[in-house]
């Protein structure tokens, strides 16, 4: 087996790169000898399409089922939300709720997704909790400035959402939002270390 078999598709198996080859278990320069298929793990499948065609949408996972909140189609901002069931590859249309938005950011704590900011024409700064199991929408207190493009997790029972665009600045600050007891903090920006090099 040679280079061009492998480039032309019949050394199937194989991650070709400029300085040889990568099969399974080793680094390969020089002969090449085929060993188990790379791309038996490494794949991808094409599975059912549901929603509309969009981007800048907003996304969390909820035992096996993915949430798919917004976005924008090229022509409007949206504000369907979809459930994607990983197990069934099957797509549902839950309860819309709140403003029409892109660029949001999520997250899940128990069975809830917090859906914060956002851009609809302005920019936004609402909270809202999406309930899966009621299919309800609830708005809870707003509190960070406004920005799309932000990124947040949920660690214990609080939500921190850090950064974002507020159509003028490029934002580095963190805030925590208390799941619990419904009220947001602002934690301290995040300075730019540069390294000391000796």
């Amino acid at each position: 087996m040679n280079l061009s078999d492998l480039i032309s598709g019949s050394g199937s198996g194989y991650v070709v790169s400029l300085d040889g080859v990568y099969d399974k278990t080793k680094f390969v320069k020089g002969e090449i000898t085929k060993k188990q298929s790379v791309f038996q793990r490494l794949f991808w499948t094409q599975k059912t399409s549901g929603a509309s065609a969009r981007d800048s949408s907003t996304s969390a996972i909820y035992q096996d089922k993915m949430y798919i909140f917004g976005g924008w189609d090229g022509g409007n901002r949206l504000n369907d939300i979809w459930e994607y069931d990983i197990t069934n590859d099957t797509w549902t249309q839950k309860t819309s709720g709140v403003t029409a938005r892109s660029d949001s950011t999520s997250a899940i704590y128990q069975d809830k997704m917090y859906i914060f900011g956002g851009y609809s024409g302005s920019y936004l700064n609402d909270m809202w909790e999406y309930d899966i199991t009621n299919d309800t929408w609830t708005q809870k207190t707003s509190g960070a400035t406004a920005r799309y493009d932000s990124t947040s997790v949920i660690y214990q029972d609080k939500m921190y959402i850090f950064g974002g665009w507020d159509g003028s600045n490029r934002l580095n600050d963190m805030w925590e939002y208390d799941i619990t007891n419904d009220t947001r903090y602002s934690k301290n920006s995040f300075e730019v270390l540069i390294p000391v090099l000796n």
